[in-house]
């Protein structure tokens, strides 16, 4: 989980600075986009409907991601990720929480927490044996 989140946090910000330079340069207007993660279980596999094969992913949880990334319009940031998410990656990024939100299909608010442009990466080091 935390290489995946790692690899989202930093795709998904590159990917979006690139784009908004060339689209400023052209004076166009810039594009955002938001990224919700949720950390949990799902069920999937390869279903098949007719000559069309796809690959499906259904659970709580890709429902609650699906709504965090409807939270990022709300909050005007780009990427945010569910408490869960955010206790196995807590010891690796700055991450700063948001306020509590209720989301449609959840009884009690969620707690989601921002993923600021270059967060900064914290380092842990282990003592080497001597």
């Amino acid at each position: 989980a935390n290489s995946s989140a790692r690899s989202t946090f930093l795709y998904g910000q590159s990917a979006d600075l690139g784009i908004n330079k060339e689209r400023h340069v052209r004076r166009e207007p810039t594009i955002t986009m938001g990224i919700g993660i949720h950390s949990g279980v799902v069920a999937g596999g390869n279903v098949r409907l007719g000559a069309r094969r796809t690959f499906l992913l259904i659970g709580d949880s890709i429902n609650l991601a699906a709504r965090i990334e409807g939270l990022t319009k709300a909050f005007a940031v780009d990427i945010l990720v569910s408490s869960q998410t955010y206790d196995l990656v807590k010891s690796q990024f700055q991450l700063l929480a948001m306020p509590s939100r209720a989301v449609k299909g959840k009884s009690e608010s969620i707690l989601t927490y921002w993923v600021p442009p270059h967060a900064k990466v914290v380092r842990t080091y282990e003592k080497e044996a001597l």
